[in-house]
Order: structure tokens, then C-alpha cells, then sequence
């Protein structure tokens, strides 16, 4: 019998009360989309009121008690209020024991469809005239010289980066958990001020294209009107 503060405390998880020393709410698990309910409820539980807020309403009355200039005063809370954030418990307890704060079973690509490159910490003999690594849109457009099949050749890039990395000049399979995340991203909206290069994106992502990307628009001149048709 564990000592107690609540009458109704469940003695089913003896071990788990030894450890946490405090009442826990044990139920079985009967149905999946009432546990991830409650998993979401409690994940998306709000903090209590943040102390920064009070602080920043006591400094603006005190500062106008004062006298003093009020622009300042706001602007330090401001500015103050802008640089730090509430912490939850469980995020400290975290940080203090040096856990991971999330986990996952991918791996995340990231893919820059900007075409950037890595610069070469060394130089082989070979490549004194290059400086940098060639992006995964290099190795996309030049993927015929690594492979020559007709599956590879037929991809576009969003199949090709979630399924194929170079290594030693050749094409080695991806696991199958690997996930790409491409960027820049654009709103789809047709109203919107980045449209064009929205699409201009996706003919990136989804249209086959080799050699340069230019090739995905025809090698046509850059334009708004052509993007968007496209």
C-alpha cells in the first residue's frame, strides 16, 4: 500500500507510481482512434499564462507612473518578449537529461531545387579545376552517363530523389524510409505574387528533363505568362 493523497489512487502500475509519486490515470487501450485522440488533446494542451506578458503590462504602468519615456519602456519589453519563449516541463526535463525532443522512423532529404552546391573541403588532382560538389539537380540531368535504362532515364525528379543517391559515381538505392523535403516552396494560388515560379517548381519536380533545367520549359526564355501556361 503506497502512501497516498487521493482515496481513489489505482494500485494497477506499481512500479510506474514508485517512479512518477503521483496519481496516474491508467485505462486500457480499446480502441486506436480513441487513443490518438487522447494522445492529440494532450499534445496540443495549451501552457499556463506566460509571466513575460504580466512583465510587460507591470513595466508599461510603472513606466507611465514614472514619467518615463513610454517608447523605450515598450520597445525593451518588446524586444524582450521577442527573444525568449515559455519553456514546458517536460521540454526542460528533456534538455536536462539530454533526450531527443522527437523521433521518427524516416530520414529527411533535404533537396534545394535552387540547384546549390556544397564547396569541397579537399581536392583530388582530378578535380583542381572544381571547387564544388555537384547538387542532386546536377546529378538528375546527367543521370544518363550513371544509368542508362529506360526507368531511370523516364523518371522525373521527385521519383528520382526519393529513390536514388550518388556514391563513388554510381547510383545506389535509397532505403525505402527516406523522405525528400524540396524547398524553395511557393503558394499555389494563381492570385498569388510567386505563381509563376510555383510552377516553374513543379515542371522541376514532375516533368522528366535532362542536361539543363531549362529543358522542363522547352528551353523557352523565362517568362510569367510561359511558367504559368506550362
Amino acid at each position: 500500500m503506497t502512501q497516498r493523497n487521493d482515496a481513489r489512487l489505482n494500485n494497477n502500475q506499481q512500479l510506474q507510481l514508485q517512479g512518477w509519486r503521483a496519481n496516474c490515470d491508467i485505462q486500457a487501450v480499446i480502441d486506436h482512434y480513441a487513443c490518438v485522440e487522447y494522445l492529440t488533446k494532450y499534445a496540443a494542451k495549451t501552457e499556463q499564462r506566460s509571466h513575460l506578458l504580466k512583465y510587460a503590462f507591470n513595466s508599461i504602468v510603472q513606466c507611465s507612473d514614472q514619467n518615463t519615456n513610454p517608447h523605450k519602456v515598450i520597445k525593451k519589453v518588446v524586444m524582450k518578449s521577442l527573444g525568449e519563449r515559455d519553456y514546458a516541463a517536460q521540454e526542460i526535463m528533456h534538455h536536462i537529461l539530454s533526450l531527443k525532443l522527437h523521433s521518427s522512423t524516416f530520414t529527411v532529404l533535404a533537396v534545394n531545387l535552387n540547384g546549390s552546391r556544397k564547396i569541397r573541403t579537399k581536392l583530388s588532382d582530378d578535380d583542381s579545376n572544381t571547387c564544388t560538389n555537384n547538387s542532386l539537380l546536377d546529378v538528375y540531368a546527367n543521370r544518363e552517363q550513371y544509368d542508362n535504362s529506360n526507368q531511370v532515364k523516364n523518371m522525373n525528379f521527385d521519383q528520382f530523389a526519393t529513390t536514388y543517391k550518388l556514391v563513388d559515381n554510381k547510383l545506389t538505392k535509397l532505403p525505402d524510409n527516406t523522405v525528400p523535403k524540396f524547398f524553395p516552396t511557393y503558394s499555389s494560388n494563381p492570385k498569388g505574387g510567386n505563381f509563376s515560379l510555383y510552377c516553374k517548381y513543379q515542371l522541376l519536380r514532375y516533368k522528366p528533363w535532362k542536361n539543363t533545367p531549362e529543358d522542363a520549359w522547352d528551353c523557352q526564355e523565362v517568362s510569367d505568362q510561359i511558367l504559368t501556361s506550362a
